[in-house]
């Protein structure tokens, strides 16, 4: 299921002319797939739907009024970038297939500050410009944000 969505979120973004961050059209569907396994795996362990699935990313949360960004090491941060709704929450799991790990959550308007925005090189890597939120200020108390439906 996972490959069959993630096939179709690369594709719709081809059709779409959509660049990826460093400013290719295309970069294959693996990064989509892994997405959304973390997704799904977000939505075990929450108990919620997994809502966003059949959509792309920019179209609607991913499970439960709740953004998942998959990455694929465990010792990688969260990023937010620029034009990520700050009005949103965001949760980070790692790993790939079929093991995940919740790392945690946070509010997109404690996540876009200055603290946490950086330029250039994250990782040892180059990036563009975004907002690297460490593990350390992600919370996993309760797994869900409070004041969110069920």
């Amino acid at each position: 299921m996972a490959r069959a969505i993630g096939n179709a979120r690369q594709d719709r973004r081809d059709a779409a002319g959509n660049r990826n961050a460093k400013g290719n059209t295309s970069r294959g569907a693996a990064d989509h797939i892994v997405g959304v396994m973390g997704e799904l795996a977000f939505a075990k362990v929450a108990n919620r739907y997994p809502s966003g699935l059949f959509l792309d990313k920019d179209e609607d949360d991913d499970v439960g009024g709740i953004q998942v960004r998959t990455r694929r090491k465990h010792y990688m941060d969260l990023y937010l970038w620029k034009t990520d709704p700050t009005d949103a929450f965001y949760a980070l799991m790692t790993g790939e297939g079929p093991r995940f790990n919740f790392q945690g959550f946070i509010h997109g308007s404690k996540a876009a500050v200055p603290e946490y925005w950086t330029k250039g090189k994250v990782g040892g890597f180059p990036r563009v410009d975004c907002f690297v939120i460490p593990h350390s200020a992600l919370s996993k108390l309760g797994i869900l944000p409070v004041g969110l439906p069920s």
